[in-house]
């Protein structure tokens, strides 16, 4: 299995931020497009374990074999400003790595 790395969301508001944390294997192609950033060995401002504010979560949805058919769910962390682009399918039809394997992304939807 890879390693895990450290990765980030950039959190705002109210006139200040942190980077909210966590250690976990990459997000691969998707990072990006979900707004998480792997963390350099020197980076300022990482905050591990904060129970609020948090990124909100969302649920991918991916075709278990090939684009059709049975599909399982994991959730991700998402940035409050890539929401809207991954909820109206931004990310749909990309891979996602799960464990050794990638699958197809068939939707997203809002976490719990």
């Amino acid at each position: 299995m890879a390693d895990a790395v450290v990765q980030y969301i950039e959190m705002k508001g109210g006139g200040s931020s942190f980077k909210y944390a966590w250690h976990a294997v990459s997000y691969g192609s998707i990072a990006a497009k979900l707004g998480i950033k792997v963390a350099k060995p020197t980076e300022q401002g990482l905050v591990f374990g904060a129970n609020s504010p948090k990124p909100p979560e969302i649920r991918i949805s991916y075709y278990k074999q090939g684009n059709k058919g049975d599909t399982g769910s994991t959730t991700r962390f998402c940035a409050l400003d890539k929401l809207d682009d991954v909820l109206n399918g931004s990310i749909r039809g990309q891979q996602i790595k799960i464990g050794t394997k990638s699958f197809v992304i068939a939707n997203v939807s809002l976490a719990g």
